[in-house]
This record gives structure tokens, sequence and C-alpha cells, in this order.
């Protein structure tokens, strides 16, 4: 296997930089900082990749289209460019289009997880689109393929909370416990918040997701706090501020 060839030393500064500036959640700095990169260096591997993924998170869709495919036609990360190009395919629904987003955004997710079998993050993704669809039991044999997959902390944190707001959200309100340590970990710390959510306790809602935000990477928070289950108290006017639009 040919290896990734290293970042010349002029531009590793800014790429990391613009990385930095991504988990802090200035996507719009991160892509400030990539697109001058590679308007200087088109070889640099990964940067198309890292420009759609900055792209989309500052909602910039047609810049995120745009280098999502070169990323695939440059074969770089093509199985993280492959479920990107689903995430930014469901978001460009919003403003319509031909077919159905969600059947192409699966139809992109399976062939990702056919291009690296190894990647958890398609896995991840499918598991997710198919929650929102209440296919839950094909999304919680994807959850358990992406759990083996996973190396990372924070990725099996993503995985393990998911599961247990997946359980949580087909539990009846009188069979939810209300001895949760949210001190414990993420999964305890977002299902106390979830079951907050559940008893229209916004105080401890707030205050839970308050500690999340300090305890948790920006990517972690967000992507959790968009799970199906909570994200279906977004049209709470009483919670409505805790979401991003």
């Amino acid at each position: 296997m040919e290896l990734p060839k290293p970042i010349p030393a002029e531009f590793e500064k800014s790429v990391d930089a613009a990385l930095e500036a991504y988990y802090q959640g200035n996507a719009s700095d991160a892509v400030d900082s990539l697109v001058e990169v590679y308007r200087k260096n088109q070889t640099i591997p990964s940067t198309c990749y890292l420009l759609a993924l900055t792209a989309i998170q500052c909602g910039n869709l047609q810049l995120a289209s745009e280098k999502v495919d070169d990323s695939i036609v440059k074969g770089e990360r093509l199985s993280d460019a492959l479920a990107l190009k689903a995430a930014i395919e469901m978001e460009k629904s919003s403003t319509g289009g031909m077919g159905d987003p969600k059947v192409r955004a699966e139809s992109l997710l399976r062939s990702a997880m056919a291009a690296d079998f190894s990647n958890p993050r398609p896995f991840i993704e499918l598991a997710s689109l198919l929650r929102f669809q209440g296919r839950n039991d094909e999304a919680r044999k994807l959850f358990e393929a992406a759990r083996i997959r996973l190396n990372p902390v924070e990725g099996h944190a993503l995985v393990e909370t998911s599961l247990a707001l997946l359980d949580f959200q087909q539990t009846p309100n009188d069979k939810l416990p209300s001895n949760l340590d949210p001190d414990k970990d993420t999964r305890s710390l977002i299902s106390a918040a979830y079951i907050a959510m559940r008893k229209d306790n916004v105080i401890a809602v707030k205050d839970l997701l308050a500690k999340a935000r300090q305890r948790l990477s920006f990517q972690l928070y967000e992507y959790l706090m968009n799970d199906p289950s909570i994200r279906a108290f977004s049209k709470n006017p009483q919670m409505a501020g805790l979401f991003r639009d």
C-alpha cells in the first residue's frame, strides 16, 4: 500500500490551525484557511475532503459538494468522502430537488461501507439515518457493527450513547430510570438529559447540556444533539434555544 505523502512543512501549520479551528466550532475560519492552502498547493492529501467537511459545518453546501466530489474523483479518503457526500445530500434536500434524498443518502453510505469495511463512520451515519425512518432494528445492527470497528474512546462514547438513547426512546415513561449518574460517563450524561426532556424538566435539561458542552468535543456534542430521540424536542418552545438550526 502506497503511503500518503507528508504535508509540506510550509503548509503543515496552516492545516493544523484549520483543524484546530474546526474542532473548536469555528468552521468558517477553518474553511478560509483550507481554501488558501488549496489555492497554493492542490497536491496536499485530503485537503478536498477537509474542505468539504468544514464547508458543510458552516452551511456552504456548494463548496462542500464540489470538494467532496473532488475527493471522490481523487480516491482520497473514499469511504469517508462517500459518507460525507450522503450528509451533504441530506442537507441539500431541505431546498428541494429530484428524487428521495434518503434513498440517495442510504445508497452513498452503503457504497462507503463497501469502500472500507473497517471504517465505523458510514455504519454510524447509516444507523442514524435509519432511525429517523423508524427502522430501529436495522439501526441497532449497524450500531453494533460500528462498535466492533471503533478504536478512539470518543467513537465508543458516540455509539454507546446512541444505543442507550435508542433503548430509552422505546421505553415507556413509567419505566425510565430515575437514578442515572450523569457524572459517570457520556452515555449517562446525555441519557439523563434525554430523560429530563421526556419529563419536561427544563432546568435539569439546561444544566445537563451545559455540562455536556463543557466535557465533550464540539463534534461529539453536536452529533448527539442531532440524535433523533433528542432532536424531537427541538420543537418544544422551552427547549428550542438549546438546538442549532
